[in-house]
C-alpha cells in the first residue's frame, strides 16, 4: 500500500495489504482509519496479520459490503512508518442515472411552461 487514492462502488468488498520489513520485527502493525485503530470485527473490518520471517510481515485489512461510513483515509502503521491511502466509496451508477434524468424531467418540464 503506498499514498494514493482508490474508489470503489457502494456494496463491494475491498482488500488493502501493507507488507513491512526489517529487523528486528518487534513492533505491532496496526491499521487507521481517519486516526481512530480498526479493531478486527464483521462491522469495521478484518484484519489477517502474517509474520513471514524474522525480518518481514505482511498484513491485509478487508472491508465487505462497504458504504458511505467507510470513507476516509486508512493506513498501515508499524512503529513510526506510516503508508496511507484515501479511500472514496461512490454510489451504484443506476441511482445516479435515474435521479439526473428526473432533475432532467424537471428542468423540461419547467422550460415548456
Amino acid at each position: 500500500m503506498s499514498g494514493s487514492e482508490e474508489s470503489k462502488l457502494e456494496g463491494s468488498r475491498v482488500i488493502f495489504r501493507c507488507s513491512v520489513e526489517g529487523y528486528p520485527m518487534n513492533e505491532n502493525l496496526v491499521w487507521m482509519h481517519d486516526g481512530t485503530e480498526v479493531i478486527n470485527s464483521s462491522s469495521r473490518g478484518s484484519i489477517i496479520n502474517i509474520s513471514a520471517n524474522l525480518t518481514s510481515t505482511y498484513s491485509t485489512l478487508t472491508l465487505e459490503k462497504i458504504t458511505h461510513k467507510q470513507n476516509g483515509s486508512y493506513s498501515c502503521r508499524y512503529g513510526k512508518q506510516t503508508s496511507k491511502i484515501e479511500f472514496r466509496v461512490i454510489g451504484k451508477p443506476i441511482r445516479q442515472l435515474e435521479f439526473g434524468i428526473r432533475v432532467l424531467l424537471a428542468l423540461l418540464s419547467l422550460i415548456e411552461k
